[in-house]
């Protein structure tokens, strides 16, 4: 999943994301948007009872006199952590990623008294879209829905700040992903030897590894450890 960070601009296609609290629905881009649909997605937040609470959306398909393929409102709720942005993020471009678009753009603004500044909001919807993204299908052999959502876009004041303070984010959510490919495998793929083959790869980052064999592990009693790995023909 590419993942970039720019200036606020109108996209040009795609699914567009705006963010909104639970103590504020009217927010600047809200009546941006209002100006140019003729109210269409304040009347979309009345019909649905749209609140703003946690994971709500409200979405306007082929949106009047906008280029984009979708707007997408998403409530935070009230109580805004950094747990919540990623979460939020997660859920909608889980929710994308067989849906035909091929980006989706999470505009970022500042909430009025949110603990979280606006570029480390923009920092957790990129991480939280990474994680969230993660589908495990390596296995099937044919998918009538493809996943087509290919590219993160987070539009922030400070984009470049964001871009580099996220390097170490991505990081994190590689390492997540490769952690989740792990445990997803069967067990005729993944057992205590090749699960050691592969976390041997962690050296050549500088990292020590150390590879304990059979007896080691008796000696120092992981007994539980040794019982689960009975049940593979490789064992430990």
């Amino acid at each position: 999943m590419e993942v970039i960070f720019s200036k606020k601009i109108l996209p040009k296609d795609g699914a567009l994301v705006v963010l909104v609290t639970e103590n504020n629905l009217n927010e600047s881009i809200i009546k941006k948007i209002d100006e140019k649909t003729n109210g269409a997605i304040t009347k979309a937040m009345e019909s649905q009872k749209f609140k703003g609470k946690k994971g709500e959306t409200v979405t306007l398909v082929q949106p009047q006199a906008y280029a984009l393929s979708r707007i997408i409102c998403v409530g935070l709720g009230k109580d805004i952590t950094e747990t919540t942005i990623q979460d939020v993020a997660g859920s909608i471009t889980h929710s994308l990623l067989r849906s035909g678009e091929k980006s989706v753009h999470f505009r970022v603004e500042p909430i009025a008294d949110c603990p979280i500044d606006e570029t480390t909001m923009a920092i957790h919807l990129a991480f939280g879209g990474v994680v969230g993204s993660y589908t495990f299908d390596k296995y099937f052999t044919k998918r009538e829905d493809d996943i087509t959502l290919n590219k993160i876009s987070v539009q922030t004041e400070n984009y470049e700040e964001a871009e580099i303070r996220y390097k170490s984010y991505a990081a994190i959510a590689n390492g997540v992903r490769m952690c989740r490919d792990l445990v997803s495998e069967p067990g005729n793929v993944i057992n205590p030897r090749s699960l050691a083959k592969e976390i041997a790869r962690f050296s050549v980052l500088g990292i020590d590894v150390e590879i304990l064999e059979r007896e080691e592990l008796k000696n120092i009693g992981m007994k539980m450890l040794l019982g689960v790995a009975q049940g593979s023909e490789i064992g430990a």
